[in-house]
């Protein structure tokens, strides 16, 4: 017997403020299901892809162009809540979202240098037991970093032992990894 679970579930709107935080998907219909839902909300509303990428990005408060270019299709994945989030827009927010849901083929952390995994739709005791071991034996682990563009703001940390002020020119700022 499996469990079956949502993966829009993995999504939570009070934790996930920021989109570096974010779950992102994938699948090969998604960018098709994506263009015909806004495509829908367009001709319901009269508005546009603008419109709807900057209302999109203020109830997130984050960037309108990269809504608008995850909308354009830049990028294979899709953040769990733009989504959701469009779909809300819609008159058919149940039945995309169930759509969305069947689509899922991927999964990742919204971030550029992080590795898809595959979406697994239901929980099995066999692979219960296989996570939980993977946990059990310290395999899984979790790094806390604090970034800035003043090193000043940073050296305050150093009093923790073995704390280094790095800088990352990708993301040209300081930050201390923990």
């Amino acid at each position: 017997m499996s469990l079956i679970f949502s993966l829009l579930s993995l999504n939570d709107e009070d934790f996930d403020k920021h989109p570096r935080s974010w779950i992102c998907v994938r699948g090969n219909k998604m960018l098709e299901l994506v263009n015909v839902i806004e495509k829908e909300i367009i001709k319901d509303k009269g508005t546009n892809r603008e419109q709807i990428s900057k209302l999109i990005s203020k109830n997130l408060y984050c960037n309108n162009v990269s809504i608008k270019n995850i909308l354009r299709g830049k990028s294979s994945f899709y953040p769990i809540p733009i989504l959701i989030h469009l779909c809300k827009m819609s008159k058919k927010e149940k039945y995309y979202l169930k759509i969305i849901e069947e689509y899922i083929e991927d999964l990742k952390v919204n971030s550029a240098s992080a590795k898809p995994i595959r979406a697994l739709k239901s929980l099995t005791p066999s692979l219960s037991k296989i996570v939980g071991a993977f946990c059990a034996d310290g395999s899984l682990s979790m790094q806390f970093v604090i970034s800035s563009k003043n090193k000043e703001n940073l050296e305050e940390l150093k009093i923790i032992e073995g704390l280094a002020v790095k800088y990352s020119l990708s993301r040209k700022e300081f930050y201390v990894s923990i």
